[in-house]
């Protein structure tokens, strides 16, 4: 599969649904209201992330910031202006709702479930998955497919299972996405409505193909919450049907692609607990995001840390040599004519990357806190030091090529819908902006005089706000994300800044009742301005720990 091309770009070739207008099905009526309410301080009572999410991290370093701060605090009454600057995002939230996909505006009837494009535009769609989307999700065999296809079509009158009717309109869906054809969302809402009870509760390879296509049409369109329960499903109908044992899997060996195994180990990728190197960064870093109260003493942390990279780079080092792993300088040079092995081997350097970052968050959060290395004696703390010197160098690195990767695809025209990688650019961007954070905060706390400096950590930070802008598509929680970090870069520009002779320290301006206000408190404000009232296609919950990384390994 990876051997494939991408093909050559879309022509203006378009198609129609050949449906009428009726009534509309959704899915996903209600405001989902999880991730814009995760950035609070304060718990709402209804939704937990653990202590590995992005969530987390952004509380942790909000902390650290308004702590900070409260170092150098005098009281004044100037703070109260110093925000006046920040706006609140890069466009209002009316501007944001206007700019909304056509695709959203398109309803469903019910009754149009069962209607095919012509023949001419099924191979068209077909043909344009298998050579782009469906280089990173290898789930499907093309020729069974279009065998079965011709089949039912042969058939008076045409006969279509519907869960292989199914698999079609989310095989449509997804290319018709790449595309950027409005017709994505009917093949898509023809999927949903075509999975039934009964369709559901009669496991077949058709229905786990689909369901694990259909949750990644939703992690990537702004259904995350909702591909939860797609998702679930998935695992059930494919353990229904054997999946996870290993005998029922060598018994269809002889199936194209080795297909059951390909579906398998989809499922588990899609499912970060299964994840087995993600899986093992949480349990040993993370308590496995239980918040048990047990805390890793420092050098325990880092000799964890320190196997579960060796773990990474022997994964690193696993890969066939078609897709090995390459700095960004050299990937962006052959990025001139992208085919699909390249895009995979871009796609698996942000998944390296970010598991890097995933196991350096909290030793970073350790090197913050006095009192883990205070009891220590001199040698000790400078050992140490010297190991910890090396991971905020590799956290540096990581920040650095995450950023360069996806600022790039993200300019490639169709790139993140043609290989269903939105979800995961938008979630690791914020990632390395959060940990960009820290690492200020590690230096301004123990005076470091290697790079980054503050001035490169605070370019990497617009850089990497720049880019989540770019492929934010009117997100409400970007928004206030992107609002959130203003709020700290006020923090972050203060405690850089030198105090001249005779002049006042910069942080002087920043009193009690600002640092509860702006780093503490949740802005309750932007809340009420974006995400009350807000359609549910307009918010996604692209920060939660259960992110999937779909990519082929």
């Amino acid at each position: 599969m990876l051997e494939n091309k991408v093909g050559h770009e879309a022509g203006s070739q378009t198609h129609s649904s050949g449906s009428s207008v009726g009534r509309t099905v959704s899915e996903d009526t209600s405001v989902d209201e999880l991730a814009t309410h995760a950035f609070s301080e304060t718990s709402l009572g209804h939704v937990y992330f653990g202590s590995s999410s992005n969530y987390a991290m952004f509380r942790h370093i909000s902390n650290a910031f308004a702590e900070s701060a409260l170092l150098h605090l005098t009281l004044s009454s100037h703070a109260s202006t110093t925000l006046q600057s920040c706006s609140l995002s890069e466009e209002n939230p009316k501007s944001a709702r206007e700019k909304l996909s056509l695709v959203k505006q398109f309803p469903v009837s019910l009754e149009d479930i069962h209607s095919l494009p012509s023949r001419d535009e099924v191979l068209y769609l077909i043909s344009r998955f298998s050579t782009t989307i469906g280089a990173v999700l290898p789930y499907v065999n093309y020729e069974t497919l279009l065998d079965t296809y011709e089949k039912a079509l042969l058939e008076r009158p045409q006969r279509f299972q519907r869960g292989f009717l199914a698999l079609l309109n989310v095989i449509w869906a997804h290319a018709s996405a790449y595309l950027q054809l409005p017709e994505a969302e009917v093949f898509y809402s023809h999927c949903a409505g075509l999975l039934d009870q009964r369709t559901l509760e009669r496991p077949t390879l058709e229905l786990v193909q689909t369901l694990l296509l259909k949750s990644l049409y939703e992690q990537n369109h702004q259904r995350s919450t909702l591909s939860y329960t797609t998702h679930t499903n998935c695992v059930r109908a494919s353990m229904q049907m054997g999946f996870h044992c290993a005998s029922v899997r060598d018994a269809h060996g002889n199936t194209p692609d080795h297909l059951h195994r390909r579906l398998w180990l989809g499922i588990l990728n899609n499912d970060s607990s299964s994840n087995t190197l993600l899986d093992d960064i949480i349990e040993t870093m993370y308590d496995q995001n239980l918040d048990s109260g047990q805390s890793l003493d420092i050098q325990t942390a880092i000799n964890k840390r320190d196997n579960l990279h060796f773990q990474l780079e022997q994964w690193a080092d696993s890969l066939p040599e078609c897709i090995s792993l390459l700095p960004s300088e050299e990937l962006l040079k052959q990025s001139a004519v992208p085919d699909a092995r390249w895009a995979v081997g871009v796609l698996l350097c942000i998944q390296y990357h970010r598991l890097e970052l995933t196991m350096n968050f909290p030793l970073m959060m350790k090197i913050l806190d006095p009192d883990s290395i205070k009891s220590m004696g001199k040698r000790t703390q400078e050992t140490i030091q010297r190991s910890c010197s090396q991971i905020l160098q590799d956290d540096w690195f990581a920040i650095q090529e995450v950023q360069r990767l996806i600022s790039h695809i993200s300019t490639l025209q169709g790139f993140i819908d043609m290989y269903a990688s939105w979800y995961t650019c938008n979630y690791t961007i914020f990632t390395a902006i959060l940990h960009c954070l820290a690492l200020f905060l590690v230096r301004q706390q123990y005076l470091l005089d290697s790079e980054p400096t503050p001035t490169q950590i605070r370019q990497e930070i617009e850089a990497c706000l720049r880019t989540m802008r770019y492929i934010s598509r009117g997100s409400i929680v970007n928004q206030k994300a992107d609002y959130c970090i203003q709020r700290l870069l006020v923090v972050f520009d203060a405690l850089v800044n030198e105090p001249q002779e005779h002049t006042r320290n910069p942080l002087d301006t920043l009193t009690t009742d600002f640092i509860f206000q702006h780093i503490k408190l949740p802005t309750e404000e932007f809340l009420n301005q974006c995400s009350r009232h807000e359609e549910s296609e307009q918010v996604q919950l692209f920060l939660d720990i259960f992110s999937s990384i779909p990519l082929c390994e």
